[in-house]
């Protein structure tokens, strides 16, 4: 099981991103994956026949014995071309992983294209070669380790049964999926920007990365949900109170119109990794929403880098499909560093990014709020190299502190109930200790990582107590007790560094 590092989230293992927060999840050691090695299993895949399985229907709400639409396929596809592509992002130069997810790749967009009758001849190939490549998956995590992969494994068994089911059954027209322009669309775009919208997305068609857009939602009180968040207590008086500065400043404007004023939220978030950029941004759309300085409150997240296009112009049209996309809301750039190489300078795709950024942001003052993210170093060199007229449209910069040891230690408690363990008295004095040593050494230490560093503390201790309680018996499930965490300094080394 997995947490996300900047709210602590319960997060299934296949999730591309947190549902709470957004956040992107990355891949790591403890991901099944790491440990399989790719060259083995595609020589395998050659040799391999799977064996036949007995359908469970009863587990889907398609159309019985029907055939399926093409909506109830790609709804069964979508989850394995997302894992695909995480695994091909993660392990560029394993070649398997790469031509799954492009073979996959093109299976969907023939479904998507709405004429898709049957499957056959390649389609029909691919599939099976999916189907083939779960079964090996869980055939080697299986006698790998059943107990730690179980969730893993019941994951690759779904999507077997699934590649099944669509061969079984079969595909109808009768209920068409909509072209991708009226898919992509939401009830709450800016009408006055839907039909470019639309064009963008149809030229773009595959190349348009998938941006993460969340709707406001009038049932949750953004402001007490950051609030909430452990820790970051100067970072939300700095907030409210840029708030209240935009809110005064607009009711000075109603009695001296005279004055100028920029009523605009823009600015830049600063901090080391896990400490809950992510999450405040999301929740700052909700708060500028409540508090009326945005229209609808709309979320769009994006990394820096998929707004770069290998292609001459792409970059610029990936680039205003955000921002229009964002329209009312927030658009939030996360590592907006990666715009400059390494030297500092732009890189040509960089440049096209920020030169069509700049002038949405002075055109669009009412309707674009964009907010920028990264690493301290990296982002005062960016804002130092970027063109002049760049850095000038971010109204603030808000710092985001590193946890102190007590509120790492708040945050591994959250990870421990979430799963409903407890420590005990001497265990819970143990780990206070060590995160104390690791905020004591965080200068010294290149992969401090504040909330995910307390994750993977919290993950390590589990993995040794589910050791602990297979010894015993299984005699008490929910304790986390001092040998758990008691942890030798290389252990805490290996931990950090992770």
């Amino acid at each position: 099981m997995k947490f996300c590092p900047e709210c602590g989230t319960k997060l299934d293992e296949t999730m591309r991103f947190c549902p709470e927060c957004g956040h992107p999840v990355e891949i790591s050691s403890q991901d099944p994956f790491f440990h399989i090695d790719p060259e083995l299993l595609a020589r395998r895949i050659k040799q391999h026949t799977a064996p036949n399985r007995t359908m469970v229907k009863e587990s889907y709400t398609f159309t019985g014995d029907s055939m399926m639409t093409i909506d109830e396929v790609l709804s069964l596809l979508f989850p394995q071309l997302d894992i695909l592509s995480r695994l091909s992002n993660a392990y560029p130069e394993e070649e398997l992983y790469t031509d799954l997810h492009n073979d996959l790749s093109l299976v969907i967009h023939s479904f998507q294209q709405g004429n898709k009758q049957s499957l056959f001849g390649q389609d029909h190939q691919i599939l099976n070669t999916l189907i083939n490549f779960w079964d090996l998956i869980v055939e080697v995590l299986t006698q790998k380790d059943f107990i730690g992969y179980k969730n893993e494994i019941t994951v690759y068994k779904k999507y077997i049964s699934d590649l099944d089911y669509i061969l079984t059954h079969g595909i109808t027209t009768s209920q068409q999926v909509l072209p991708s322009s009226q898919r992509a669309c939401h009830e709450d775009f800016d009408p006055s920007v839907a039909k470019e919208i639309e064009s963008l997305i149809n030229e773009l068609h595959e190349m348009k990365p998938s941006f993460k857009r969340e709707a406001y939602n009038p049932s949750i009180d953004y402001r007490q949900e950051l609030y909430k968040l452990t820790g970051l207590e100067r970072l939300k008086a700095s907030i409210d109170d840029h708030i209240l500065d935009i809110k005064v400043q607009l009711k000075r404007k109603e009695l001296f119109p005279d004055l100028k004023i920029n009523p605009s939220f823009n600015c830049i978030f600063k901090g080391k990794p896990g400490t809950g950029k992510t999450s405040v941004a999301r929740l700052l759309s909700g708060i500028l929403k409540q508090e009326g300085l945005i229209s609808n409150g709309c979320y769009v997240e994006v990394d820096a880098s998929s707004l770069v296009s290998g292609y001459i112009g792409f970059s610029a049209k990936i680039t205003r499909l955000a921002a229009l996309e964002s329209f009312g809301g927030v658009l939030f750039i996360d590592e907006a560093y990666s715009l400059m190489n390494a030297q500092g300078s732009k890189a040509n795709a960089g440049a096209e990014v920020i030169d069509t950024l700049t002038p949405l942001m002075e055109n669009y003052r009412d309707k674009l709020t964009v907010i920028l993210a990264g690493y301290d170093k990296e982002m005062d060199l960016f804002l130092q190299n970027a063109n002049t007229g760049f850095p000038s449209r971010f109204k603030s910069v808000f710092q985001f502190d590193d946890y102190t040891d007590e509120e790492l230690m708040s945050i591994f408690l959250k990870f421990a109930e979430a799963e409903h363990y407890a420590l005990t008295p001497e265990a819970k004095k143990r780990v206070k200790t060590i995160l104390w040593f690791i905020v004591s050494q965080k200068d010294k230490m290149k992969q401090f990582a504040n909330a995910r560093t307390a994750r993977n503390l919290y993950e390590y201790i589990r993995v040794r107590c589910t050791r602990r309680i297979h010894k015993e018996g299984y005699a008490d499930l929910c304790t986390i007790q001092l040998e758990d965490v008691d942890l030798e300094r290389s252990e805490i080394d290996m931990i950090i560094n992770k």
